[in-house]
């Protein structure tokens, strides 16, 4: 199946996130912004969403089949990498991703306007890192650390970062990076 006729079938699926948060807004109330309770919260996130795409979309083969992240991954060199690429998920892969944002909100008390933000960043970071157009220097994901993720499908997890990777050994630098 082509990437963009992927996309167009989980687009859909994709709208729950933002509209599970709007759901859980409603009954947990209003919360204050604070800097420090943000950069908590992305802390969260991130390690959340490499442990989910590490080992539940690739590590554990009982969980990563019935997700089938392996479809995302059929697209492994760069010539077929694009920003459709980026959401051709299936859509329970795709959530997994996802949901973490919502995960780490009910854990640290952050801003429900910090929660929208979040979702929307992450959507146009994922179309960014799937177009192979910018490299970012160190710990940042950028698209080469994301390609070699794509090409070798066993290192680079992380969301904006590779800090993860970096600590759990599942790190691999581009060529032109330390």
């Amino acid at each position: 199946m082509s990437a963009k006729r992927l996309t167009m079938k989980a687009l859909p699926y994709y709208t729950l996130l933002p509209i599970m948060a709007f759901i859980l807004h409603y009954f947990i109330g209003d919360r204050i912004f604070s800097f420090t309770v943000t950069c908590m919260y992305w802390f969260i996130v991130e390690f959340m969403v490499f442990f989910d795409h590490y080992l539940f979309l690739h590590k554990w083969n009982t969980i990563s089949k019935h997700m089938k992240h392996n479809v995302h991954h059929a697209f492994r060199k760069k010539r077929d990498i694009s920003a459709w690429v980026a959401f051709a998920f299936y859509p329970l892969d795709g959530l997994s991703q996802g949901m973490p944002l919502l995960y780490a909100a009910l854990i640290v008390p952050v801003s429900w306007n910090v929660v929208y933000v979040s979702i929307l960043i992450v959507g146009i970071w994922t179309v960014c890192i799937h177009t192979n157009s910018f490299k970012l220097p160190y710990p940042l994901m950028g698209c080469d650390y994301h390609l070699i993720h794509h090409e070798r499908n066993w290192y680079n997890f992380g969301l904006f970062t590779v800090i993860p990777d970096t600590l759990f050994g599942t790190i691999r630098y581009p060529l032109d990076s330390p």
